[in-house]
């Protein structure tokens, strides 16, 4: 049976859901979009996400692709699962890919970025969004260190929880902070990431930046693999995934509907 296969670009607040990924027992993103889209098209609709988030972890752009019987009108679906869809998931945009397309496989690398808050009060409409931190942070002390991620390295310390003999080897492609006082936004860029591997990373600059570890600690945790330096988990709201890129030759140029 001939199969047509569909891109998703899909954009949320994570806050009231157990991520991305199905879950028999909590609300998740992929959950709630599939539900809606068997409803609109009355056909159950399996998608497959670039990856996973976890519980209470937002997104400007995640991507998810899935197949139909029969082609589709792309602009009528998107804007009839927007219709349906919780004020907190959107669809971003939504058009029809060549069959080598996937999700998670062809993707070149994805960037996530998390947000620190130190002022004393956190205004009410960022709190959601950031890790309300009221300290004063080394923020020159976190830039050097940040830069000691970039290139291939083993990063078992900063993958909690890892399966044994699975890989941790990744290359980051860059890592650094924006200074906007009192809100400081870490941006990172890596292929692919170990579960909980951009919280740890980021408890550990914070801790740099507190004075509470060296400022080379990011670069011994690496070379000397201390798994034990690595502890302190950033919580789950200050990160969004921001982007994740392709390459085109498996996206069509345009929406073929």
């Amino acid at each position: 049976m001939t199969q047509f296969k569909y891109r998703m670009i899909v954009q949320y607040d994570g806050t009231r859901y157990w991520g991305w990924q199905y879950q028999p027992h909590g609300p998740t993103v992929q959950g709630t979009l599939e539900e809606k889209m068997r409803m609109i098209l009355n056909y159950p609709v399996r998608l497959t996400g670039a990856g996973r988030t976890d519980a209470g972890v937002h997104a400007d752009y995640q991507v998810a692709h899935f197949y139909l019987p029969r082609p589709i009108d792309t602009t009528r679906l998107c804007r009839s699962l927007n219709s349906v869809l919780p004020w907190d998931v959107r669809v971003r945009a939504l058009e029809r890919v060549p069959p080598n397309f996937h999700a998670r496989f062809s993707a070149l690398w994805k960037e996530y970025v998390y947000q620190v808050y130190t002022g004393e009060v956190t205004p009410p409409y960022l709190y959601p969004y950031v890790w309300s931190l009221p300290v004063v942070l080394n923020f020159g002390a976190m830039v050097e260190a940040a830069q000691d991620l970039v290139g291939t390295y083993n990063y078992a310390p900063f993958g909690k929880g890892l399966q044994p003999g699975q890989e941790a080897v990744r290359t980051v492609l860059w890592a650094r902070w924006d200074n906007r006082h009192p809100l400081y936004v870490f941006h990172i860029a890596c292929p692919g990431f170990l579960r909980g591997m951009v919280r740890y990373i980021v408890g550990l600059l914070v801790e740099i930046g507190m004075g509470r570890k060296p400022a080379d600690a990011v670069r011994r945790i690496l070379v000397e693999q201390l798994h034990d330096w690595v502890r302190l988990k950033a919580p789950p709201q200050g990160l969004r995934l921001a982007y994740i890129a392709y390459p085109p030759d498996r996206l069509y140029p345009e929406n073929h509907r």
